[in-house]
């Protein structure tokens, strides 16, 4: 056997030793501490836009969910049940038309699908090819 590429294991764990000035510094709690309990300050202005935003987005949403529930009241109310219920079979079937139109002509979705399985593959592999380099 061709000893030749072995290395001397003493030789091997000298070299990799880390001299004193290679060494990674030693963390400060206190210094942590303080980073973490010290807080950024946020202007003024910025923080009045933030909650101004933040009061019409509430507002939008609240005024959203009161018109819904007022359009499904006075949707019950207005209409008998039979009716509602047809109505509401004809709604699902068209959203339903979609899915069968996939299930039935499945060529397209297949083939995204399959895209998107080989860039995942591709984007994994030449990652690792990078890594390992």
């Amino acid at each position: 056997m061709n000893d030749d590429g072995v290395v001397d294991e003493r030789a091997l764990r000298a070299s990799l030793r880390l001299e004193a000035d290679e060494r990674p510094p030693r963390l400060d709690v206190a210094t942590l501490r303080a980073a973490a309990e010290s807080r950024t300050r946020l202007s003024l202005p910025l923080l009045l836009v933030g909650s101004l935003a933040f009061s019409i987005l509430s507002l939008a949403a609240v005024a959203t969910g009161l018109r819904l529930i007022v359009g499904v009241a006075t949707f019950v109310a207005s209409v008998d049940p039979v009716s509602a219920a047809v109505v509401a079979l004809t709604r699902l079937a068209e959203q339903l038309d979609v899915v069968l139109v996939v299930a039935t002509q499945p060529a397209v979705p297949i083939a995204i699908l399959t895209c998107l399985v080989v860039a995942f593959y591709y984007e994994h592999y030449s990652h690792m090819e990078k890594t390992n380099a």
